[in-house]
């Protein structure tokens, strides 16, 4: 098999782009990296200048710390924990090789594990290599569309963080119907729907109203999007639920999934959202920040 890396690459750029602007969108920050690079070797510069590129061009910002005539290991040290404690630093990047007279080891064990964007720091590869981390399960979700409400011809679509019933590009509302199992459970007029899984519940779910959930549990986290003159903000629901939701009127509608793949949809459509029972794992090397820690800290960014 020949795999096309151009267009591979393309994709994963795309969808970096869409959470980029999205986080913008729902929190008011930009992601921005520190490019940290040390003496003057002419092949660094250039790769450096390419991921800076890269960076811009997905709305990631970018701060160049440039140091042609070198650092002494103090300094570069002194540097890299000044970052770490930069509360508008995302990611830090340390250019290899550095100049003669630098540890390179010491320097990536200065940089803070969860701004390691090379991933180099022991916490993020040494320990995974001693086996030095922790599983978690997390729930995902499916998203089946019924054109019509026709069970028959369900299109099926997957999401780890959410299932969007949305108004299109007017600033027109929506009128859903929305029910738990056979249950109604709320007429909606709105901007959409969001359906979240526990890992998606920090996202769009949360900028909606709707609750912070813990990532490992098994929820349906059901929140409408400025819905008007409603007193149903969000409500949790048990995985073995299905969440239903008709759309009565709209001028224009869609699905969104993950945000990344939008789906046109129509009044009379049902999307139905449900958990899937198999796992999405993630890998956690030990030191790693506390989820609750990580809540503490996105909640600091924010714009007050």
């Amino acid at each position: 098999m020949i795999l096309d890396g151009r267009s591979v690459a393309q994709k994963v750029l795309a969808e970096v782009k869409t959470g980029v602007e999205r986080l913008r969108a729902e929190t008011g920050v930009t992601p921005t990296l520190a490019v940290v690079l040390v003496g003057d070797f002419a092949p660094s510069k250039i790769y450096v200048a390419n991921k800076m590129k890269a960076s811009d061009a997905v709305g990631i910002a970018t701060r160049d710390f440039v140091y042609p005539a070198g650092l002494t290991q103090h300094e570069l040290v002194t540097l890299l924990r000044s970052l770490n404690l930069a509360a508008d630093v995302h990611g830090v990047l340390l250019q290899l090789p550095l100049v003669p007279g630098c540890d390179e080891d010491e320097a990536i064990r200065a940089i803070a594990p969860e701004k390691d964007v090379d991933g180099l720091h022991p916490t993020n590869l040494g320990q995974l290599l001693a086996g030095a981390y922790r599983i978690e399960d997390r729930m995902a979700l499916e998203g089946q569309i019924l054109r019509g409400g026709r069970a028959g011809a369900a299109e099926r679509h997957l999401a780890l963080n959410d299932v969007v019933i949305a108004r299109g590009s007017l600033a027109r509302v929506c009128r859903l119907d929305v029910a738990i199992d056979e249950s109604h459970l709320a007429t909606f007029i709105a901007d959409g729907l969001v359906v979240a899984s526990p890992t998606g519940s920090t996202g769009y779910s949360f900028s909606a109203g709707g609750p912070i959930v813990a990532p490992e549990t098994r929820n349906l986290i059901v929140t409408p999007i400025a819905g008007y003159l409603s007193t149903i903000r969000s409500i949790v629901v048990e995985p073995t639920r299905v969440v239903r939701c008709r759309v009565q009127e709209a001028y224009e509608a869609l699905v969104s999934i993950d945000g990344r793949e939008d789906i046109p949809i129509a009044v009379g459509d049902v999307v139905e959202v449900r958990a899937i029972d198999a796992p999405v794992r993630f890998v956690q090397p030990e030191g790693a920040l506390p989820f609750w820690d990580l809540v503490r800290r996105k909640v600091e960014l924010l714009p007050s």
